[in-house]
């Protein structure tokens, strides 16, 4: 929180317009995150006995916006043409994107209902609800795999390997489709770009020439 509180004051020392610093969402933000905090630490002194923990407990809330910073990364995206070949492709594909999680997500709730319904009888399960066994369907069907939930009868494991060989199609169908598109938006940025350098030599070209004539008349 020091940390933070430095952050703050020297943004605020650095800035030449204090007002419109001030009224930034996300300036406000790190003032409600951090007045909470000097405030608990501060009313002892006084002989105040109130905590404000229950407040601090709302301020994570406001917290977990600062993280919302993070997003000015992106803005790096200009300086480099494979992000912005890699934000044309998403763009591009939202189509192979959205029959993707359409087909992973019918195969989620088909398969966890089905190994609820195998697992849910047996001593100490974990399958004890679908939502339970959705989340051992999204780690085995995305190929990662845990291992926290296993299933133990024999319908259960025909169930999870139908699960992981459906996975694999699924993830692996749509990504030919994708990396086409991202192997065009490449060659479109590489290629505008080339075509720029080379037009701009061009012109240093002829400007040169040009210069090399009129020296040439004047002598």
């Amino acid at each position: 929180m020091l940390w933070f509180t430095f952050e703050y004051l020297a943004r605020f020392i650095a800035t030449p317009i204090k007002c419109s610093f001030v009224k930034q969402p996300l300036n406000i933000i790190d003032l409600l995150t951090i007045i909470p905090f000097f405030v608990e630490e501060c009313m002892p002194f006084f002989g105040f006995g109130v905590e404000l923990r229950n407040l601090r407990g709302a301020m994570v809330v406001i917290r977990v916006m600062r993280l919302a910073r993070v997003a000015r990364i992106f803005k790096l995206a200009r300086y480099s043409i494979g992000l912005r070949a890699f934000g044309e492709t998403m763009r591009k594909s939202a189509a192979e994107l959205s029959m993707l999680g359409m087909f992973l997500l019918t195969g989620i709730m088909l398969f966890s209902t089905a190994i609820y319904f195998f697992e849910r009888d047996e001593p100490n399960s974990k399958f004890y609800s679908i939502p339970a066994a959705c989340w051992w369907c999204i780690i085995t069907m995305t190929t990662v795999g845990y291992g926290d939930l296993v299933p133990v009868t024999t319908g259960g494991k025909v169930v999870a390997s139908m699960a992981s060989v459906c996975g694999i199609i699924v993830l692996a169908f749509p990504i030919s489709m994708i990396i086409d598109k991202f192997a065009e938006s490449t060659g479109e940025w590489f290629g505008d770009e080339f075509v720029l350098k080379h037009q701009k030599a061009k012109d240093q070209g002829g400007r040169f020439k040009s210069m090399r004539k009129s020296r040439r008349g004047v002598i």
